[in-house]
């Protein structure tokens, strides 16, 4: 358990935010990294940063996801760098942009610890290497940090389920069984929509078939052009929690 010093916190912002984002591609995921508090340290596999140009106190770690080749190299060089960087007492918040291309690294890295062409198709032991993976960087290298704010980012995927009839939006990664244990690694899960008409609307409660929830926030569940200040100053009116 942690000690908590009374002074550093307030009422209904949580000492530090776990938060899972999510949404179509181009719908402002990087650009609200802008706003988190800063220094910011970034794990980039999308290759997609023009929305923190110009942004203070912005690092960013670029990993390489063409080359199917480097795949295990560059997911060994990944894990190396996000041990190193959670125990740096000058970052404040660290992001992984995008879990779905660190999941495409992985499911290669899976493939060839086989001893297999990471061009070939996974097998079922890939898969389960894979979800093996997840679940020990989510549960011991997101949920249980303590004094940094981590945001990981994905994109959305269109899931049907022919033998449920059921329809849902989810965020992008491979294994049904690793979404349904999301909401227990992440305080929050989030989605990010982006309308027609260019506006943001971002969701912390289910709506519709899109995954999404918070321990942290309440209220209506959605907000407009959505920024972290306006994220914390809606917890901070009490509609949010101390978890």
């Amino acid at each position: 358990m942690a000690t908590l010093k009374m002074e550093e916190l307030e009422a209904g912002v949580p000492k530090n935010w776990i938060v899972l984002l999510y949404g179509q591609p181009f719908c402002g995921k990087t650009h609200f990294l802008r706003g988190v508090p800063k220094p910011l340290k970034v794990h980039d596999f999308d290759h997609k940063y023009e929305p923190l140009f110009g942004i203070e106190g912005v690092t960013i770690e670029t990993y390489d996801i063409t080359d199917v080749a480097k795949s295990l190299a560059e997911y060994a060089r990944f894990q190396k760098n996000w041990k190193k960087d959670l125990a740096d007492p000058d970052i404040a918040s660290l992001a992984v942009d995008s879990l779905t291309n660190l999941d495409l690294i992985l499911l290669r890295y899976a493939v060839i610890l086989d001893g297999r062409d990471p061009r070939s198709n996974p097998l079922i032991q890939h898969y389960g290497t894979l979800g093996n993976e997840f679940k020990y960087f989510f549960k011991f290298q997101v949920a249980t940090v303590q004094d940094k704010n981590i945001f990981i980012l994905a994109h959305e995927h269109y899931h049907i389920d022919s033998d449920a009839h059921t329809h849902a939006i989810t965020p992008l990664i491979t294994g049904q069984k690793i979404i349904t244990h999301l909401p227990a690694f992440f305080k929050n899960v989030w989605h990010l929509e982006a309308k027609d008409n260019g506006e943001r609307m971002l969701h912390w409660q289910k709506y519709k078939h899109h995954m999404a929830g918070s321990l942290n926030l309440s209220g209506e569940g959605s907000m407009e052009d959505p920024t972290f200040d306006k994220v914390t100053a809606h917890a901070r009116k009490g509609n949010g929690s101390l978890s």
